[in-house]
């Protein structure tokens, strides 16, 4: 295919479900003139990477603040995910942040959250282990934890994260630390997992990986980071991430990945660019519906444990949205009766085409199942 053949139009849509628009346009604007998109396609390009970068200029402004106010109070500090990973993209401010995430130690919390409302942050919410701040539009996440919790039937990862701070350095005698290279990868593994077998990922995710690989690869210990992999069932999935990585942006030989036939592979980059960036854009029935077949190969059954599950969210999740259900767990049946009033008064529509498509389910749900199965999830 050559640059006339594409469809710009279905190219910047799908750069924009997946954050990428900005870095698309680095790309297309080397183009020779007659190659480029149409004028209008192209100016949205344009448009898009001018807005990616000033708002990386303006969560980088933001990044420095908050290091410097918790630095001052002495408050150690992890910087993870966007924040950190920018660094290793060729254009750092392609690298799109939906919010800024930190780490802190737990005995912390009230330091720090004194430390940034004095600083003009405003606190918006907080649940176990996880408090939401807003300043100059933006959102700041400060987590106590690492919550992947469930991934598949197999899979449990909070064991692997409880001593997450044994494996972070501080920086140039800071109290800001980073984690060292083979953990951080198991983290992004296990993160993008968490994603896709929730509502799903998108390129970026993979994008991350990519360059981590990319940056770091010959000096990665592979040994290490798989053995700690196949404690938590992800040795499988990884190679088959290395595979994909392999595929569209191309890693050094030492990176071990999974021997993917190209028809898996296609479909698997298929599924990721339906998504979105963290699948946002799939219907929500089909991931709610493929969670449920690692019980029942029956899809009257997987649908019918998916609305059940709807209708009475755990206790797990329930106690996110209503804090107090950690200490009250009796109040769980006033709880789902406050849930459901929300959400007919507030997300009517929504509520009604989730409800309808678990009643109505498609096949995609046991397609995306058998997907994730061969990628190593279950």
């Amino acid at each position: 295919m050559t640059p006339r053949d594409v469809d710009w139009n279905q190219v910047y849509e799908l750069s924009k479900i997946h954050s990428l628009s900005g870095a698309v346009y680095t790309a297309v604007r080397k183009l020779p003139v007659a190659q480029r998109p149409p004028r209008e396609t192209f100016n949205r390009f344009a448009s898009a990477f001018y807005a990616t970068v000033l708002r990386a200029e303006k969560q980088s402004a933001l990044i420095e603040n908050i290091l410097e106010k918790l630095n001052e109070k002495k408050i150690p500090h992890l910087l993870i995910k966007g924040a950190v990973l920018r660094a290793f993209y060729p254009v750092p401010e392609m690298r799109t942040l939906g919010d800024i995430d930190l780490m802190i130690h737990e005995e912390d919390w009230f330091r720090t959250d004194a430390t940034l409302r004095g600083a003009g942050y405003v606190l918006k919410g907080k649940s176990d282990g996880e408090w939401k701040y807003f300043k100059n539009g933006m959102e700041i996440e400060v987590h106590s934890k690492i919550r992947n919790e469930y991934i598949g039937y197999r899979v449990g990862c909070n064991d692997c994260f409880n001593n997450m701070w044994e494996y972070a350095a501080p920086l140039n005698g800071s109290f800001t630390y980073r984690w060292e290279k083979n953990f951080q990868l198991i983290y992004l593994i296990s993160h993008t997992a968490k994603h896709l077998y929730g509502r799903g990922c998108g390129l970026r995710m993979l994008a991350d990986i990519a360059v981590v690989l990319r940056h770091d690869g010959d000096r990665l210990r592979f040994d290490d980071v798989f053995q700690e992999l196949e404690k938590i069932h992800l040795d499988v999935f990884a190679r088959s991430l290395f595979a994909l990585c392999k595929r569209c942006f191309g890693v050094p030989d030492a990176v071990p990945c999974a021997d993917m036939p190209d028809a898996r592979c296609d479909e698997a980059m298929e599924y990721l660019l339906v998504g979105g960036t963290f699948g946002f854009n799939r219907e929500i029935t089909v991931n709610l519906v493929r969670r449920e077949y690692g019980n029942t190969d029956r899809v009257t059954k997987a649908c019918f444990i998916a609305l059940w599950h709807k209708i009475f969210p755990s206790w797990k999740d329930m106690r996110i949205l209503y804090p107090r259900l950690a200490r009250y767990a009796c109040l769980m049946p006033l709880a789902w009766m406050a849930r459901g009033i929300r959400c007919l008064l507030f997300k009517r529509e929504k509520t009604f085409t989730i409800l309808e498509g678990l009643v109505h389910p498609s096949d995609e749900a046991k397609k995306a199942y058998v997907l994730l199965e061969k990628l190593g999830l279950e």
